[in-house]
């Protein structure tokens, strides 16, 4: 993003995609957390879901600019948001642990 109002303009866009789209999906949202232009998204579903694929296809069609991709994951394994690593563990997660 080069210039200076590109945030505060995809901020503005995103916000009505959102509005627009989202509420769209067929599967249950687990997660949705957006950085500036990207989107992280956990939704119910594996894959056989037609469905996933299908909302994946109608939010490319959006916009030209716009390419929505899909990475499932098993066990253990990680993806990659920004500079962020999500690991999905079947192993509980402790808290506040001092």
């Amino acid at each position: 993003m080069g210039s200076l109002v590109a945030p505060v303009v995809a901020n503005i866009w995103m916000e009505w995609f959102e509005d627009r789209y989202v509420a769209t999906i067929p599967l249950p949202i687990k997660l949705w957390k957006r950085y500036v232009d990207e989107v992280f998204c956990i939704l119910e579903g594996g894959p056989d879901d037609v469905e996933l694929y299908d909302m994946l296809h109608r939010l490319s069609l959006t916009k030209d600019a716009i390419i929505a991709t899909i990475a499932l994951i098993k066990a253990d394994l990680a993806l990659t948001y920004n500079d962020w690593v999500v690991i999905q563990s079947v192993l509980p997660v402790l808290k506040n642990v001092l």
